[in-house]
């Protein structure tokens, strides 16, 4: 008995020697290797070899299956268009289970990540609120202090200017009066003749001022005289406008009143037309009933 052998250990030159017909080079100078097909077909192959290849070509066709590369068997047959319109059902197995069970996970990781981020900014951004809300609060007390600190500052320098100016008027006032103590006698005519001056002026002032009053005045008659005749233009214009509407209203009211009184004149006649075409067309009906 020969010594046992798997399709693995035939090389090329068995295959040559067991395939007489494959033994033509490719494109790229070398020999073509046996199929699976051309080994099961082949005598000299031994049983255990075209079982395991039996298996093999088994293995493959359920992996091309489960793939979608090839129908499934169950769909191969007259009962195979039927099952084509039916309802695909998912079948899960125990990998499938693991894979959702990873999904819903990796989900549930993702929904508690993204609430936390979330959280985060919220956090973020209600205490960058605070701390603008509180800069401001800040910055509005340090404007109130630099506005409290400036208007004392700007008080005490009214202070004492104020001071300054009241210290400089009593200077003044002492040095008027001393100045005044001293020219006293010397000006007591130059005042007389000052005070005869000043009565002389004030007397042409007062004559100016009543001459200015009279002027005013005879103008002021004068423009109320022109007011008075605008306003009496004007009465006497609305008045003559209002006769003028009052004539145009009863001429309107007048044409309206002839076209009532016409078109009641004209529904009388037509009434006694309409009165007449009645009693004749009666008296007609009753000519023809008579006639009957």
């Amino acid at each position: 008995m020969d010594e046992y052998r798997s399709w693995e250990d035939f090389t090329e030159r068995d295959a040559v020697s067991v395939f007489p017909g494959t033994n033509s080079a490719g494109d790229d100078g070398r020999r073509a290797t046996p199929s699976i097909e051309q080994l099961l077909e082949n005598a000299d192959v031994p049983p255990e070899l075209k079982a395991l290849l039996q298996r093999h070509r088994q293995l493959e066709t359920r992996l091309k299956t489960l793939s979608g590369e090839l129908p499934p068997e169950d769909e191969i047959g007259p009962d195979a268009e039927r099952r084509k319109h039916c309802f695909p059902v998912f079948v899960h197995t125990k990998e499938t289970r693991i894979e959702q069970r990873r999904r819903r996970r990796e989900r549930e990781r993702e929904a508690v990540l993204r609430k936390r981020a979330q959280e985060r900014a919220t956090r973020k951004r209600k205490q960058r609120k605070l701390n603008e809300t509180e800069s401001a609060l800040a910055k509005a007390e340090q404007e109130k202090r630099k506005r409290e600190e400036r208007e004392q500052v700007r008080r005490r320098e009214i202070l004492d200017a104020e001071k300054q100016r009241r210290a400089r008027a009593t200077e003044i006032a002492k040095r008027r009066a001393a100045a005044r103590a001293e020219i006293e006698d010397a000006e007591a005519a130059r005042r007389k003749k000052e005070a005869r001056i000043a009565r002389e002026r004030r007397l042409e002032r007062e004559a100016e001022k009543r001459q200015r009053l009279q002027d005013e005045a005879q103008f002021l008659r004068q423009r109320e005289a022109q007011r008075r005749q605008a306003l009496l233009k004007r009465e006497r214009n609305a008045r003559r406008e209002k006769e003028i509407e009052i004539a145009q209203l009863d001429r309107v009211r007048q044409a309206a009143l002839h076209q009532r009184i016409s078109l009641r004149e004209q529904e009388e006649i037509d009434e006694k037309k309409r009165r007449k075409g009645l009693e004749k067309l009666g008296e007609r009906k009753k000519e023809q009933a008579r006639w009957a």
